[in-house]
Parts: structure tokens; sequence; C-alpha cells
């Protein structure tokens, strides 16, 4: 696991902790300290409650892109890495002179691409000689007279 996957994760339980406090006292409060309104009773209590359960969502998904904006950018690890794979991909980069991470993971986004349209033209070749084999062995009888 990356050393940034772990910050990360300490850093969403502390988010959570923190967003769980702020809600129960902005519970506390409701119930608690703040007065009656005076035409709409208790019903207006709600928009504490909206109010802040909305503003923490805003704060929450604006924190959230940023961070993965940051953690994509600027540290330029693709998340799904793995120690492993970073080592084997620095081993890359340093063996094939590459300038940046990116550089070697297009080559293998290449590679990969020209394996799969090398398969897929063995197997349009393997069906072609699948269809023509019983046509091709009976031109040959009838032009050179084979068995």
């Amino acid at each position: 696991m990356l050393q940034a996957e772990r910050d990360w994760t300490r850093y969403e339980l502390a988010l959570m902790v923190g967003v769980a406090a702020m809600m129960a006292a902005t519970i506390l409060a409701i119930f608690f300290v703040a007065p009656t309104e005076a035409t709409m009773g208790d019903a207006q209590r709600i928009m504490y409650v909206h109010v802040s359960v909305a503003w923490l969502a805003l704060l929450g998904m604006v924190l959230r892109a940023y961070m993965s904006v940051y953690m994509h950018s600027i540290m330029g690890k693709l998340l799904m890495l793995t120690d492993r794979d970073d080592r084997r991909i620095v081993r890359l980069k340093r063996r094939l002179k590459a300038r940046s991470k990116a550089e070697i993971v297009r080559a293998g986004l290449q590679l990969l691409e020209e394996r799969a349209e090398r398969d897929n033209r063995t197997e349009r070749l393997r069906r072609a000689a699948i269809l023509a084999g019983p046509s091709s062995r009976e031109f040959r009888r009838e032009i050179f007279g084979d068995r």
C-alpha cells in the first residue's frame, strides 16, 4: 500500500469523526439551546438540521474533489497501484530512460493494444482458414489432381 493511501485513510477517518461530532453538537443545540419559533413552533427546527447537513455535504464534495485532483496530478501516483507496481514502474523508467511514469504507463498500454490487435488478427485468420479449408482442398483436387 502506498504511503499516501495510508495517510488519506487516516485523514478520512479524522474527517468522519469531526463531521459526526459537529452533527451531534448541532442536534444537541437544536433541542436544548435554540428557542422555539413563535409562528411555526418546533417544525421550524428542521431548518437547523437541513442547512447544516447541506453545508457539510458541500464541504465534503469540495474536499473530495480537491484531494482527488491533488492525489492524482501533484503526487503523480495512480491510486490503484501498489508499492510493488510503483517499484516496477520506477525500474522501467530508469531502464528505458523515460522522462515520467506516465510514459511508462502509455508504453504499456500501447503494447497491450498491439497484442490485442495481433490476437484479433490471428483469430480472424484462424476462422478464415476453417471456412476456406474445404473449398481450397476441392480446388487443389480439380487443378492439380491431388487427393
